[in-house]
């Protein structure tokens, strides 16, 4: 028998009670939080539920196979109601009347006797119609962008569902389901659904929802937080339904002409340091002009890179946008780096969600500048000798003959350019 303190009963405690509910993710919705959210709106809209879900930014085009997608809205105004509150003791009022002209309301009050004053006037928004917000696969409510900054009263007077696999979760809820060995915030969702007293919930279209956040989070189960639970519950999704290959299809194997060419400029701009472990390349402004939505296409290039680049620990990608900032992505493939120490040297603005840092240098200054830090960490880390180090030459050095780990092999820059080619041939041949 579960203890009452269980988060996964007190969360289904709370959504069974709950009549109204709110769901909201992070800002750059991402395939896991996307997925999630549908699943969970699905779920409760099937339980009889009044549910409204919302994210500020667009579904990307990628992710618009997914059933119920357009359930996700952009905006909280329309679920509000503005109160204007008018102190009249004293006063007995004779009239109301409202007008509407040049796009303002203007209302009036007429008092049979007494008066009222502007100290008298206040104004505010109602929530009341909600019972429950839950907030999905984000670490604290800042990253949920301007849906939290122009709300924030809310958030302080309807209890909050926080549901999320990430490490850095500030446990912001009255109720934290936060489960940091979880692959995904999908896997989480597919483990609350069999909580629930319903029995009858999964259908194809639940399962490929939670299949899709669960293959996106994991890189399709090869990046490092991939475990034997992510394993097996995607093996029971798919006995439940859920459509693997339209989503292998749709999110890695079609691919626009921008974005392949995009990333073919990537692969010319590689640069492979097998000494250190690290792989990186850059895109400016100029490259990319003719790409739509590059930086969304960014973090899926990240994880082609993360493929092919066996024996590199850190992947760095640095992007120049319209306005000249840089946008330093970052991916690690080693659980023993800490990624957040690597974003605190970077500096700038930094998105420990998203795992991305903007800086103000040029390209090649911030590149430069990044690169040396990086090499300067791994140095400690690994205790690479000054003469070891002194061979290095501009971007890249020779192969060491022996990997510093037996787990961790070396591989020449040749090979990876091998590697990079012939993954985007095959982009090229599936698309």
């Amino acid at each position: 028998m579960q203890s009452i303190k269980d988060p996964f009963s007190q969360s289904v405690s709370w959504l069974l009670r709950a009549e109204n509910i709110l769901i909201l993710t992070h800002k750059k919705i991402d395939g896991d939080a996307l997925s999630s959210t549908i699943a969970l709106y699905s779920v409760l809209k099937k339980m009889g539920k009044n549910v409204t879900a919302v994210c500020e930014d667009p579904v990307p085009e990628v992710f618009q196979f997914l059933p119920m997608h357009e359930a996700v809205g952009q905006s909280l105004s329309a679920t509000q109601d503005v109160v204007f509150s008018i102190g009249c003791k004293g006063a007995e009022i004779d009239s109301i009347r409202y007008t509407i002209e040049n796009e303002k309301i203007n209302i009036f009050i007429t008092p049979k006797k007494g008066d009222i004053t502007n100290k008298d006037v206040s104004f505010n928004k109602r929530y009341q119609s909600y019972d429950l917000v839950v907030v999905l696969d984000s670490p604290d409510l800042e990253s949920l962008g301007p849906v939290y900054d122009n709300n924030i009263d809310m958030f302080f007077h309807v209890p909050l569902l926080n549901i999320d696999h990430k490490v850095h979760n500030t446990y912001f809820g009255k109720i934290n389901l936060v489960d940091i060995t979880a692959s995904s915030t999908a896997e989480i969702l597919m483990q609350l659904f069999q909580h629930f007293p319903q029995k009858d919930l999964f259908d194809e279209d639940l399962a490929t929802l939670l299949l899709t956040g669960i293959i996106v989070d994991t890189g399709s189960f090869q990046n490092p937080n991939t475990t034997p639970k992510a394993f097996a519950s995607a093996s029971k999704l798919i006995g439940l339904g859920a459509r693997q290959q339209e989503i292998i299809k749709n999110i890695y194997k079609t691919k626009k002409l921008e974005t392949l060419k995009l990333w073919g400029k990537i692969l010319g701009n590689v640069k492979n340091d097998p000494l250190f472990r690290m792989l990186w390349s850059s895109v400016s402004v100029r490259d990319g002009r003719d790409t739509k939505h590059l930086q969304n296409d960014m973090l899926q290039l990240m994880e082609n890179l993360m493929v092919n680049a066996p024996g590199a620990e850190i992947i760095t990608l640095f992007f120049e946008d319209p306005a000249k900032r840089v946008h330093v992505f970052l991916k690690v493939l080693n659980p023993s780096i800490d990624p957040f120490s690597l974003l605190n040297l970077v500096g700038g603005t930094v998105n420990v969600d998203e795992f991305t840092a903007v800086v103000s240098e040029s390209l090649s200054d911030s590149e430069a500048r990044v690169v040396t830090l990086f090499r300067e960490y791994q140095s400690n880390r690994l205790g690479i000798s000054p003469q070891m180090s002194s061979v290095q030459s501009g971007s890249s050095v020779p192969v060491v003959q022996q990997p510093l780990h037996p787990d961790a092999p070396l591989i020449s820059e040749q090979e990876v350019e091998e590697k990079l080619e012939k993954s985007l041939l095959d982009q090229l041949a599936s698309s």
